[in-house]
């Protein structure tokens, strides 16, 4: 009886050895990490809709990406609440992302963005946003769920800094010094 399992083994062996390009199929939720991380480069980001059914998806962080498009089917993963797209060179949010209503912290610093689009406040859930280091100078209307907004490294004069506080005055919002622009 031992040796059914043994001999199957070594076939096994035997097949990666002639054939090395054959791999032992895996489940994708194992490479998320214990606190539900998940990171995506431009070499596995094709895989992302591999990981729709992982219920331990917490967060994700696209790292040095340039095409991003959300599947739908993350769309229902509830636990999925952190995205990052952080020093990406993107120039707009992804296709899906208004999808993702679940989402309570979005983080687009550093990226390319130059403007929110109206659909952001659609994510009711959404708690923090950072765009820190963008060139977002103006803020959608909608927002007044927010409880923080990083806006900070951003070149705004005092007067554009006023009207965003007084767009959302009960939202926690970090600007860098202002500029002395005239």
């Amino acid at each position: 009886m031992h040796m059914i399992p043994k001999l199957l083994w070594q076939m096994t062996i035997l097949i990666l050895w002639i054939n090395p390009d054959v791999s032992i199929s895996e489940n994708p939720c194992e490479n998320i990490s214990k606190k539900g991380k998940l990171v995506l480069t431009a070499e596995n980001i094709s895989k992302l809709d591999a990981f729709c059914e992982c219920e331990v998806l917490q967060k994700i962080r696209f790292k040095d990406t340039r095409k991003l498009s959300i599947p739908f089917c993350l769309s229902a993963n509830e636990h999925l609440t952190e995205i990052s797209f952080a020093k990406n060179p993107i120039q707009r949010l992804p296709e899906g992302i208004e999808q993702l209503k679940q989402l309570k912290k979005l983080d687009l610093s550093f990226t390319e963005i130059v403007y929110l689009p109206d659909f952001i406040s659609e994510l009711t859930n959404l708690k923090t946003l950072n765009l820190r280091g963008t060139q977002i100078e103006a803020l959608p209307d909608g927002l007044d769920h927010l409880e923080k907004i990083d806006m900070r490294m951003i070149d705004l004069n005092r007067q554009s800094q006023d009207a965003i506080r007084a767009q959302y005055p009960s939202v926690k919002i970090y600007f860098s010094s202002p500029c002395q622009c005239k």
